[in-house]
């Protein structure tokens, strides 16, 4: 029996009974969503609690393959990172749910996950939502984080496009779920057994042309970058207004130089500056998903672009920009770098360490990155030092230097205390101008205390000067008289003075020798010393400029060594890639005929089952018509009959059916005769 369900129909997986639910936009239908493999059917549990409700997706014939459930199980791994919840999911067996695959087949390998509560991009595009710059900025922030934790983790969606990414609706902003994850690439999973080449609108030019494989860890770079390039733009009146329809570019013109390229790319340089343009133009115009710019590089250029926005805000309204970065930073999704971490750090603990073995020369690196992140939610400051270490040994440009660095930033940006307005800064200044204050005043009293002592000593000494000079004079002239005795007369008294002359100014001749000696002496020592410390100049910079060509000979050395191995590596690598072209475009030809066959397998069973269709919905149309005429002849139960055999056909194709015109005009009206056969059926 195929699987058909009505809404309120009761089924039970697992022990667990579930309600199929009713789609909110159709009463009358089920909730189901339709994907590329398969349709998803909301699971309410019987309990009535929609919080608790789950998603049943059903694959179509082609998907149902037995690995979903080796897929599922290593998946599981990842469900505790932020926007991969539906990673937790079971796989309907025949082993463990035997009877009810028994008797509806198409669950075979169904499984069932955690139904996301909210809108998808999708929505909020063709639906032409305003956004606030906050929100364009949340949304787009909130993208970038998912994106930097599955990089991070060596993982990728495969198939990023705006149905796949959901909004949570409990979460009150723009918090994102990734949906659809069956593509996903990881290095502990097989490959997909159909590659599926990427979502209109978002799929680049080479992953549509089929120059590489879509399925590796590079994957979500371009898509991703077109994704958050909408989101910042979205905001903005103009770009709404060009936005294509279900997504911003016609799927014709990506990668290409139209109008709608320009604005976008005009109006983020406009509203989020500089940095946010370049990386998309550099994602627009690469050449593989290796040249696009890692999502630790998005969440570096919107990290700055909300400290530029909250700074706006904060004129606007007066505030000081710090407390309004803070309060701007609060409104947004939690999902800093310390909370990806502890995601990462739970995803530890549920699936085995990445081999980082992956990472070539960088492997040792990453293993630092590894514990930085481990102990990050134990202690910012050393996970910050750790991932310091883990930066220098990477090599400038490299992928993992980005990612190393987008951690530093954010973790940086977090440790960095916010400071209050100048209120306390002012005080400060105040109390030490006080301090500085006190300390003059303090050393101008004891100078003045110094100077009058001095004034009392200056002033002490000249009293006794005066006293002694005043002492002297008595005592000559009282001795006057006795020297006019010693004195024979006034010739021998100049005599006595002139030979006293002599004496001094001979005195002051050996004093004036001595010191020109002293000065030809000292004169001759700094000549000495000058001439020694020359020599030694000397001497040290010779041993400097042997040194210098020294480790210029060894740095040259070095030089001649690496070129050598350089040389070598490289064309090993260039061997390699040239093998590995060949065996890829062995490859190619292989899958373009095996898709060109199933291409034409596909043609010729879609026109036959378009033929079947054709014919139920003739014969819908009239018993339709017979049930009708019945009626009108009042042969009610001939006529209910005849409902019933338009329900039968129906049944078996409904999800066509019901899109159908002409058999969607005339469904409801039969559904509410077999309930009331006092309903008259119209004529249709």
């Amino acid at each position: 029996m195929a699987f058909n369900p009505n809404p309120g129909d009761e089924i039970q997986i697992n022990g667990t009974v579930y309600r199929i639910g009713t789609h909110p936009a159709a009463p009358g239908l089920a909730y189901a969503q339709a994907g590329r493999q398969g349709v998803v059917y909301q699971l309410v549990p019987a309990t009535g609690e929609a919080a608790q409700s789950m998603a049943l997706k059903i694959f179509l014939p082609k998907f149902r393959i037995p690995s979903h459930v080796h897929l599922s199980q290593t998946m599981e791994g990842y469900s505790t990172i932020s926007g991969l919840r539906v990673c937790k999911r079971e796989v309907l067996t025949p082993e463990r749910n035997g009877e009810l695959i028994a008797k509806y087949p198409d669950l075979l390998y169904a499984v069932i996950m955690p139904w996301i509560h909210g809108s998808t991009w999708l929505d909020l595009l063709a639906g032409g939502v305003a956004m606030r710059p906050k929100d364009s900025l949340g949304a787009a922030r909130s993208l970038a984080l998912v994106g930097s934790a599955m990089e991070q983790r060596g993982i990728a969606h495969c198939d990023l496009s705006a149905p796949n990414v959901m909004f949570l609706t409990e979460s009150g902003g723009y918090a994102v779920e990734l949906v659809d994850v069956e593509q996903m690439f990881s290095p502990r999973l097989d490959p997909p057994d159909f590659y599926l080449t990427g979502s209109p609108g978002y799929a680049s030019y080479q992953s549509v042309q089929g120059g590489a494989s879509p399925w590796n860890a590079y994957a979500d770079r371009f898509p991703g970058s077109v994704m958050i390039a909408e989101m910042l733009g979205w905001c903005d009146e103009e770009v709404r207004k060009a936005a294509w329809g279900e997504s911003y570019f016609d799927p014709q013109e990506i990668q290409g130089t139209g109008s709608r390229y320009r604005v976008l790319t005009e109006r983020i340089e406009q509203i989020w500056g500089k940095e946010p343009a370049e990386l998309f133009s550099r994602a627009w115009n690469s050449q593989d998903a290796r040249s696009c710019p890692t999502f630790g590089e998005w969440v570096m250029a919107l990290s700055k672009a909300g400290d530029s926005l909250a700074a706006q805000e904060a004129a606007a309204a007066g505030e000081h920009p710090d407390q309004a970065e803070a309060d701007f930073a609060g409104r947004l999704p939690s999902m800093s770098a310390a909370g990806l971490a502890a995601d990462l750090e739970d995803s530890d603990n549920a699936a085995a360490a990445v081999d980082t073995s992956q990472y070539g020369n960088e492997a040792e690196a990453a293993s630092i990155m590894e514990k930085a992140r481990r102990i990050e939610k134990g202690d910012r400051a050393k996970a910050l030092e750790t991932y310091r270490a883990a930066l220098q040994k990477t090599e400038e440009g490299s992928v993992l230097h980005m990612e190393i660095a987008a951690a530093v930033f954010e973790l940086e940006r977090q440790m960095v205390p916010v400071s209050p307005p100048n209120t306390e800064s002012a005080a400060t200044a105040t109390r030490s101008f006080a301090r500085k204050s006190r300390v003059w005043v303090g050393g101008a009293v004891i100078l003045g205390v110094l100077l009058i002592a001095a004034a009392v000593f200056l002033l002490a000494d000249s009293g006794a000067k005066h006293t002694e000079a005043t002492g002297s004079s008595q005592t000559d002239e009282t001795a006057a008289p006795a020297e006019s005795f010693a004195l024979a007369s006034e010739e021998d008294r100049q005599q006595a003075l002139a030979e006293q002359k002599k004496h001094e100014e001979a005195g002051k001749a050996e004093e004036a020798r001595k010191a020109e000696e002293a000065r030809l002496a000292r004169e001759a020592e700094a000549k000495k010393q000058a001439a020694e410390q020359a020599a030694k100049d000397k001497q040290t910079a010779e041993k400097a400029a042997l040194q210098k060509k020294y480790e210029q000979q060894a740095a040259y050395n070095r030089y001649l060594v690496w070129k050598q191995d350089r040389d070598t590596q490289l064309a090993q690598e260039k061997a390699a890639q040239e093998e590995a072209a060949r065996k890829e475009a062995l490859e190619r030809e292989r899958q373009e005929a095996e898709r060109e066959h199933q291409e034409a397998e596909r043609k010729r069973k879609e026109k036959q089952l378009q033929k079947v269709r054709d014919q139920k919905i003739v014969k819908m149309i009239a018993y339709y018509n017979s049930a009708y005429n019945a009626q009108k002849a009042g042969k009610i139960d001939k006529a209910k009959t005849y409902a019933m055999d338009f329900l039968n056909i129906y049944n078996t194709d409904a999800q066509y059916f019901v899109k159908t015109g002409s058999i969607g005009k005339r469904v409801g009206h039969i559904y509410r005769f077999v309930k009331d056969t006092s309903y008259e059926l119209p004529d249709i």
